[in-house]
């Protein structure tokens, strides 16, 4: 029975290592040409056996030339693959930051990379304030009210829909995460972008703990249902912010629009009406631009102040009250919390630029004499998502996917020729460092030990052998090139070979996904197609250096020389080769169709996700955006009418 060596070696038809191979004019169909590419890889793979067959060894200009070049094309490639992967990495998490699309339901506006709550390798216990609320679980705490006390629009405020319930001491199941993504589901599949700080602008009953309608500084510093663990920040700093921000309303104010503060020290209390008012600035301060009051007073947000016949209002000064809130250095930045502060920040980045144009024209519902033509605000980032989403581009995407694939598939096919005849192509086991002269040297010397080991009585006959192999001269090859056939590669060079083929297979890969990703996250027609070409240029890099630096002798040489020819391992039909069916249905099939489903998946899985949450979080609409509940026209309207009642 043959062995597993000399069936394989039947079945691929290989034969010894050093019998010389058939030409393709032999008749055998099966023998295929290596093609002979203007790329550095090609240098490397010939010259080194030119110059054996020509002088004995590789101490040659030209084969120093090949590995020099050899080592500087994968030093570059290497580099900007890990350069272009470490963007595109970055380019991921920053969109990520915004919205987590397979983030959990209920996640805290904290969440985004580390999951705290639940884990194994969580730390004992639970959290008491906010010192420790990013390393331990919240704990519950006796006297959580069932229920929000007046649980109105700004309910939905909360991450992952109502406030906890109550219950005995013990970490809360809630999940939290370190980095804070702007937007985040909610168990009913709702977008919120709203920062959790928000959670203290609904449950009164909790904040006033005795119940006497007035929310006090030693209250704050209690915090007897523990929110400073869920928002991350002191309640005290919270009161002392809200309670800053209605004394500086007030005196901005004159009294026109706001309640009075009766106590203006430090501590003085807040009471329900102050702590309504405050609240509903929390949410209007949503809102990064001042432009997108003209939107809000659209949506009838201020109406109802419009509708008060105590301190009656026109449009104007509804519209300033808005922009007093929203502008640089206004009430929001006064009467918000830090880590609220910090969110609307993120926000505004996320958004953008702005760019402004008339918007509608809007009638007040008391005074049909009272007009105002409002502006349209229109934000950079989530304009280009819109063109992302568009048809136009992503018919573009889909025929620079087709485009890139090609290049992918011209670099695959490469590699795939090149392990073909690396598995294929005898071998010899040669030195081919040493020169002839050295060989001599090397082999009188072995002479002499032996003749010594013989003298001792020492038996030398495995030397034998390999010093005859030493002292064999060479045989110089005929100078004219094109009568050269390279039948076998050294041991070392197929090592090297073995190698560039491994690096080439992992890099083709790694920058094919690199690459895709890269492509996927442009805007804009023109920073696709030159992103694309420049991801091209990475692959092209040897054939760039073969152009450039290889001097013209060697490439006369190369160009001269007889190609290589192997059995290749793939069938053959004819004259119909498998590997060249294979890439030619790959083209016409395979490539169109992987490109439409990643254009397809791109868009449904990042592009409509990202336009979804940044139109919640930069316009606060959307159909499961929950801020379109915030600013519905009737819950102000009941907003403004509670506060009417206090004025």
């Amino acid at each position: 029975m043959l062995s597993a060596k000399r069936r394989r070696r039947a079945r691929w038809g290989r034969k010894h290592e050093r019998t010389p191979l058939l030409s393709v004019e032999d008749g055998d169909a099966s023998f295929k040409v290596l093609p002979k590419d203007a790329s550095v890889f090609t240098l490397v793979l010939l010259m080194p056996p030119l110059e054996r067959k020509i002088r004995g060894h590789w101490c040659s200009w030209s084969v120093a030339l090949a590995f020099a070049l050899l080592l500087i094309t994968a030093v570059l490639q290497m580099v900007l693959t890990v350069m272009a992967g470490g963007y595109i990495l970055q380019l991921q998490a920053s969109s990520q930051s915004l919205l987590l699309p397979d983030s959990e339901p209920g996640a805290g506006s904290r969440g985004a990379l580390e999951k705290i709550g639940g884990r194994d390798s969580a730390p004992t216990g639970c959290c008491l304030g906010a010192d420790c609320a990013d390393d331990l679980p919240c704990c519950n705490r006796p006297g959580k009210s069932e229920t929000p006390a007046n649980p109105g629009f700004l309910e939905l405020l909360k991450p992952g829909g109502s406030g906890a319930k109550g219950g005995k001491e013990g970490p809360k199941k809630t999940a939290k995460y370190r980095t804070a993504p702007i937007c985040s589901k909610s168990e009913n599949g709702g977008i919120s972008c709203a920062p959790t700080a928000l959670v203290m602008a609904d449950p009164w009953k909790e904040l006033d703990a005795d119940g006497d309608g007035n929310w006090t500084v030693d209250e704050a510093k209690a915090d007897a249902t523990n929110l400073a663990c869920v928002v991350g920040v002191s309640v005290e700093d919270v009161f002392r912010i809200a309670l800053r921000g209605i004394l500086r309303a007030q005196t901005v104010s004159n009294g026109k629009v706001l309640l009075p503060v009766a106590d203006r020290g430090q501590t003085a209390g807040i009471t329900r009406p102050h702590f309504e008012w405050w609240r509903g600035v929390m949410t209007i301060c949503s809102a990064t631009d001042p432009a997108q009051c003209g939107d809000l007073i659209d949506r009838g947000v201020f109406d109802g102040m419009l509708g008060n016949s105590s301190r009656r209002l026109d449009l104007d000064g509804a519209l300033r009250y808005c922009q007093g809130l929203l502008s640089s250095g206004g009430l929001c930045e006064a009467a918000l919390p830090s880590n609220a502060l910090v969110h609307r920040k993120r926000s505004a980045d996320a958004c953008g630029a702005a760019s402004y144009a008339p918007g509608l024209r809007h009638v007040n519902p008391f005074n049909d004499q009272d007009i105002l033509t409002t502006n349209a605000v229109v934000f950079d980032t989530p304009k280009a998502f819109e063109t992302m989403h568009s048809t136009n581009f992503r018919c573009f995407l889909f025929l620079v996917l087709v485009l890139w694939f090609s290049s992918l598939t011209k670099e695959v096919k490469d590699i795939i020729q090149l392990w073909d005849f690396l598995l294929s192509f005898p071998v010899e086991h040669a030195m081919p460092f040493i020169t002839p002269e050295q060989k001599l040297a090397i082999a009188g010397v072995c002479r002499r030990v032996c003749q010594r080991l013989r003298a001792r009585g020492v038996s030398c006959d495995s030397l034998e052998s390999r010093i005859s192999k030493l002292e064999t001269p060479f045989e110089a090859q005929p100078v004219k090139l094109s009568e050269l056939q390279i039948t076998a590669l050294d041991r070392p060079h197929h090592i090297i070979c073995v190698i560039v083929a491994f690096l080439r297979t992992l890099f083709v890969i790694y920058l094919g996904w690199a690459g895709s990703v890269f492509i996927l996250s442009n805007s804009t027609c023109m920073d696709l197609l030159l992103n694309a070409l420049a991801i091209v240029f990475v692959f092209e890099l040897d054939e760039f250096l073969w152009e450039y630096i290889v001097t013209g002798d060697i490439k006369e040489q190369v160009a001269e020389m007889n190609s290589l020819k192997f059995r290749s391992r793939f069938a053959v039909s004819g004259d119909v080769h498998e590997l060249d069916v294979l890439m030619f249905l790959w083209g016409i099939v395979g490539i169109p169709g992987i490109s439409l489903l990643i254009m397809a998946y791109h868009d449904y899985q990042r592009t409509w996700p990202m336009l979804e949450a940044l139109t919640c979080a930069c316009y606060l609409q959307g159909d499961r955006c929950m801020a379109t509940t915030f600013f519905e026209k009737a819950s102000w309207d009941q907003h403004w009418s509670y506060l009417a009642g206090f004025s």
